[in-house]
């Protein structure tokens, strides 16, 4: 399958995020905050400090578009949280299964917590995607 046509396939948008007009975070600061939120969101009933210290176990990522962050088959070795950019899940062996995936989405998290190899492959459909990555 040629993944570079599935980012016409896939038409979804990002929610708002604080941001210039170029789309870019004002500060690395800034963007930390955010995806901390982010994760707050993922993690009801948790302080702030707890979602805080699990954070700083995450490392950033950048991704441009067309580029796999994984694919269907590979060992589970991190779970990521996209903080910028649209990502796209596809399943490689049934024809027309994808799902566009948005800021604010944790992926991999099951095959990590499980010791399942990837149960899908995850492209990029954008330039500049920021993941959060934990190994």
């Amino acid at each position: 399958m040629d993944f570079c046509v599935l980012k016409d396939i896939a038409e979804f948008r990002e929610p708002l995020t604080k941001s210039n007009n170029e789309g870019e975070f004002y500060s690395s600061d800034e963007e930390k905050q955010y995806a901390i939120g982010l994760l707050s969101n993922l993690c009801p009933g948790e302080s702030l400090s707890d979602v805080e210290q699990l954070f700083s176990l995450f490392k950033r990522e950048v991704y441009n578009e067309n580029e796999i962050i994984w694919r269907q088959g590979s060992v589970s070795d991190s779970a990521k949280l996209l903080v910028k950019g649209r990502l796209l899940s596809l399943l490689e062996n049934e024809e027309g299964a994808l799902e566009g995936i948005l800021a604010g989405a944790m992926l991999g998290e099951l095959g990590l917590v499980n010791n399942v190899d990837r149960l899908n492959t995850v492209q990029c459909v954008s330039d500049g995607a920021v993941l959060y990555s934990l190994d």
